[in-house]
């Protein structure tokens, strides 16, 4: 497995066909949903690695998202020194934002990129 120096990711509200499904006059429908989706940059060197979809647009949600990401693609954390993302409280906030839930799950503190 490989590892990562540091990851930036971004969150942006879109509408998604969510599910399809016949209605009262066996016609297929589908519904939109809004749904947050994170792109996942590696630096240095800003390679994309992918995007995610946190089951809660929470900062524990987005962590979960994050880490199940990265192990789901056998991206180590071990080397991983900076997270960082835009300035908004679910990524920064200091007791929920999903930078200080993933150090809590990783076991260690990390730099802060914005």
């Amino acid at each position: 497995s490989s590892g990562i120096n540091a990851e930036y990711g971004d969150g942006k509200e879109d509408k998604d066909i969510r599910m399809v499904h016949r209605n009262e006059h066996g016609k297929m429908v589908h519904t939109l949903e809004k749904r947050s989706h994170y792109s996942v940059v590696e630096q240095p060197g800003a390679k994309p690695l992918g995007m995610f979809v946190p089951e809660q647009c929470t900062g524990k949600g987005i962590a979960v998202g994050l880490l199940d990401y990265l192990t789901s693609r056998n991206i180590a954390t071990d080397d991983l020194i900076c997270l960082g993302g835009d300035n908004t409280n679910a990524n920064t906030g200091y007791m929920g934002g999903a930078i200080r839930e993933f150090e809590l799950m990783v076991g260690r503190p990390l730099q802060r990129g914005m």
